[in-house]
């Protein structure tokens, strides 16, 4: 015998079972944002980032892989702690200050020249901008303050082909532990401070 208070989706589901991707698809579609909402919410490649102010209390949020060419729309997601936009066709880092317990910023392949507009992001432990087009090596200085900061991924930008860039950075870095995903050896640290 079905209930009737529950939703028409899960009446096939009244049984105790495993939630299934099918069951998770089929609750989406029928819960899931309508009008254009909706349909920016199934396309197969996301345009823009919107519509998640109903999720105050996401901690994690992946949209790495997609066209999207602007950070916007993040306002709500006070709780963030990760936010993955790998992957994109991002220009500036921006709108991403009000982000105060964001712990992992992934920024990989998109088209940023610049690190910026992340100030108030003391909690950040992760930051990776790798295969971006950042060609100055200011951002060293600007990172420095993040005290948080323990892996640094900033490889494939032009900056890195400066001579000495690395030990730069892990002079005046100090409180990175791994950069490219590696843990920084006290050697490389040391001849860092001998040159800096």
């Amino acid at each position: 015998m079905i209930q009737e208070n529950v939703p028409t989706i899960l009446q096939e589901f009244v049984q105790p079972r495993v939630i299934n991707q099918d069951m998770l698809i089929n609750l989406v579609i029928e819960q899931g944002p309508k009008g254009e909402a909706g349909k920016l919410f199934y396309e197969d490649d996301i345009l823009k980032i919107d519509y998640l102010w109903v999720m105050p209390n996401l901690i994690e949020l992946k949209l790495s892989n997609n066209i999207i060419e602007k950070i916007e729309n993040l306002d709500a997601l006070v709780n963030l702690k990760e936010l993955d936009l790998s992957f994109n066709r991002i220009k500036t880092m921006e709108n991403l200050n009000h982000l105060t317990n964001l712990e992992i910023l992934l920024l990989f392949n998109n088209e940023i020249s610049e690190i910026e507009n992340i100030n108030d992001l003391n909690n950040l432990t992760i930051f990776s901008i790798g295969n971006n087009i950042v060609t100055d090596s200011k951002h060293v200085l600007y990172l420095r303050k993040f005290k948080k900061l323990r892996s640094l991924n900033i490889n494939g930008n032009p900056c890195t082909k400066e001579d000495g860039y690395l030990d730069y950075v892990f002079a005046f870095i100090p409180q990175l532990i791994y950069y490219e995903y590696k843990m920084i050896t006290n050697e490389q640290r040391k001849n860092a401070r001998e040159k800096h």
